[in-house]
Protein backbone atom coordinates (compact mmCIF):
# COMPACT_ATOMS: atom_id res chain seq x y z
CA UNK A 1 0.00 0.00 0.00
CA UNK A 2 2.49 2.73 -1.07
CA UNK A 3 2.21 5.88 -2.64
CA UNK A 4 3.53 6.30 -6.53
CA UNK A 5 5.34 8.20 -7.87
CA UNK A 6 4.32 8.88 -11.40
CA UNK A 7 6.98 11.49 -13.54
CA UNK A 8 4.93 14.69 -13.18
CA UNK A 9 1.78 13.92 -11.81
CA UNK A 10 0.40 13.91 -8.22
CA UNK A 11 1.15 10.52 -6.67
CA UNK A 12 -1.07 7.88 -6.98
CA UNK A 13 -3.70 6.91 -3.89
CA UNK A 14 -4.01 3.32 -3.07
CA UNK A 15 -7.71 1.40 -4.41
CA UNK A 16 -10.25 1.15 -1.62
CA UNK A 17 -13.08 -0.42 -2.28
CA UNK A 18 -16.57 0.55 -0.36
CA UNK A 19 -16.75 -2.65 1.78
CA UNK A 20 -13.36 -1.70 3.58
CA UNK A 21 -13.97 2.33 3.26
CA UNK A 22 -17.36 2.00 4.72
CA UNK A 23 -15.51 -0.39 7.78
CA UNK A 24 -12.53 2.41 8.02
CA UNK A 25 -14.70 5.25 8.08
CA UNK A 26 -17.13 3.84 10.64
CA UNK A 27 -13.78 3.18 13.11
CA UNK A 28 -11.99 6.36 12.19
CA UNK A 29 -13.48 9.80 11.88
CA UNK A 30 -12.21 12.62 10.92
CA UNK A 31 -12.00 15.63 13.29
CA UNK A 32 -10.76 19.68 12.73
CA UNK A 33 -9.27 21.87 15.52
CA UNK A 34 -11.81 25.14 16.03
CA UNK A 35 -11.49 28.26 17.44
CA UNK A 36 -14.08 28.36 20.68
CA UNK A 37 -13.80 31.37 22.72
CA UNK A 38 -9.89 31.98 21.43
CA UNK A 39 -9.25 28.25 21.96
CA UNK A 40 -8.60 25.86 19.44
CA UNK A 41 -10.49 22.71 20.16
CA UNK A 42 -11.16 19.76 18.38
CA UNK A 43 -14.33 18.86 16.75
CA UNK A 44 -16.10 15.89 15.14
CA UNK A 45 -16.89 16.31 11.60
CA UNK A 46 -19.51 14.60 9.74
CA UNK A 47 -18.64 14.03 6.17
CA UNK A 48 -21.57 13.57 3.92
CA UNK A 49 -20.18 12.28 1.43
CA UNK A 50 -17.07 9.89 1.87
CA UNK A 51 -15.57 10.14 -1.67
CA UNK A 52 -16.59 12.66 -3.78
CA UNK A 53 -16.99 15.19 -1.28
CA UNK A 54 -14.27 17.02 0.67
CA UNK A 55 -14.92 16.52 4.69
CA UNK A 56 -13.15 20.20 4.73
CA UNK A 57 -14.68 22.24 2.29
CA UNK A 58 -17.53 23.71 4.07
CA UNK A 59 -17.76 21.10 6.55
CA UNK A 60 -20.42 19.73 8.56
CA UNK A 61 -19.23 20.46 12.32
CA UNK A 62 -19.89 18.53 15.36
CA UNK A 63 -19.89 18.15 18.64
CA UNK A 64 -16.52 18.90 20.71
CA UNK A 65 -14.29 15.97 21.02
CA UNK A 66 -15.08 15.32 24.85
CA UNK A 67 -12.84 12.37 25.72
CA UNK A 68 -8.93 13.21 25.64
CA UNK A 69 -7.08 12.10 22.45
CA UNK A 70 -3.30 11.20 22.28
CA UNK A 71 -1.40 11.71 18.94
CA UNK A 72 -0.45 8.65 17.38
CA UNK A 73 1.47 9.30 13.78
CA UNK A 74 1.54 11.80 11.60
CA UNK A 75 1.57 10.77 8.18
CA UNK A 76 2.10 12.17 4.74
CA UNK A 77 -1.37 12.84 2.49
CA UNK A 78 -1.51 13.43 -1.60
CA UNK A 79 -5.10 14.57 -3.04
CA UNK A 80 -6.58 14.99 -5.79
CA UNK A 81 -7.62 18.52 -7.27
CA UNK A 82 -9.67 19.69 -9.87
CA UNK A 83 -8.32 22.75 -9.22
CA UNK A 84 -5.03 23.89 -7.50
CA UNK A 85 -6.12 26.54 -5.45
CA UNK A 86 -8.92 24.19 -3.96
CA UNK A 87 -7.44 22.05 -1.30
CA UNK A 88 -10.87 19.33 -1.13
CA UNK A 89 -10.02 16.26 0.40
CA UNK A 90 -11.81 13.08 1.13
CA UNK A 91 -12.26 10.96 3.77
CA UNK A 92 -11.39 7.76 1.23
CA UNK A 93 -8.58 9.66 0.06
CA UNK A 94 -7.31 9.90 3.72
CA UNK A 95 -8.42 6.05 5.12
CA UNK A 96 -7.01 4.26 1.91
CA UNK A 97 -3.27 6.04 3.04
CA UNK A 98 -3.59 4.89 6.51
CA UNK A 99 -0.67 2.39 7.04
CA UNK A 100 -2.18 -1.39 7.17
CA UNK A 101 -0.51 -1.09 10.77
CA UNK A 102 -1.83 1.72 11.86
CA UNK A 103 -5.94 1.15 11.35
CA UNK A 104 -6.24 -1.11 14.51
CA UNK A 105 -4.79 1.63 16.35
CA UNK A 106 -6.01 4.69 15.08
CA UNK A 107 -9.60 6.21 15.59
CA UNK A 108 -9.48 9.68 14.39
CA UNK A 109 -8.07 12.18 11.88
CA UNK A 110 -6.73 15.24 11.70
CA UNK A 111 -5.61 16.61 8.06
CA UNK A 112 -3.70 19.36 8.14
CA UNK A 113 -5.38 21.91 5.58
CA UNK A 114 -2.50 24.78 6.86
CA UNK A 115 0.32 22.32 5.57
CA UNK A 116 -1.17 21.89 1.75
CA UNK A 117 1.54 21.97 -0.51
CA UNK A 118 0.73 21.77 -4.23
CA UNK A 119 2.50 18.80 -5.93
CA UNK A 120 4.14 19.14 -9.06
CA UNK A 121 2.01 21.27 -10.73
CA UNK A 122 -0.88 23.45 -10.18
CA UNK A 123 -3.50 20.77 -11.71
CA UNK A 124 -2.27 17.56 -10.17
CA UNK A 125 -2.26 17.18 -6.85
CA UNK A 126 -1.86 18.13 -3.10
CA UNK A 127 0.70 17.00 -0.01
CA UNK A 128 -0.33 17.70 3.11
CA UNK A 129 0.14 16.26 6.95
CA UNK A 130 -2.62 13.78 8.44
CA UNK A 131 -2.54 13.40 12.38
CA UNK A 132 -3.56 10.12 13.62
CA UNK A 133 -5.10 9.83 17.12
CA UNK A 134 -5.87 7.07 19.06
CA UNK A 135 -8.35 7.40 22.32
CA UNK A 136 -6.12 4.78 24.52
CA UNK A 137 -2.57 5.92 25.50
CA UNK A 138 -0.30 4.30 23.30
CA UNK A 139 1.12 1.47 25.16
CA UNK A 140 -1.89 1.58 27.91
CA UNK A 141 -3.86 -2.06 28.56
CA UNK A 142 -6.66 -1.14 26.69
CA UNK A 143 -4.20 0.21 23.97
CA UNK A 144 -2.87 -3.19 24.39
CA UNK A 145 -6.20 -5.33 24.12
CA UNK A 146 -7.32 -3.49 21.06
CA UNK A 147 -4.25 -4.02 18.94
CA UNK A 148 -2.85 -7.31 20.12
CA UNK A 149 -6.35 -8.57 21.44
Amino acid sequence: MAVVWLQGHCPSIPEISDDELNALAARIQPVKHRSVDGKAVLHHLHPAELRRQSFLFDPAWGELVQEPLYEHARIETYHTTGYGALFKPSVAEVLAQVPLHLRKEVDFFETLAEDTVAVYSEHDGHRTVTVLYTRDAPGSDAWRQRVFG
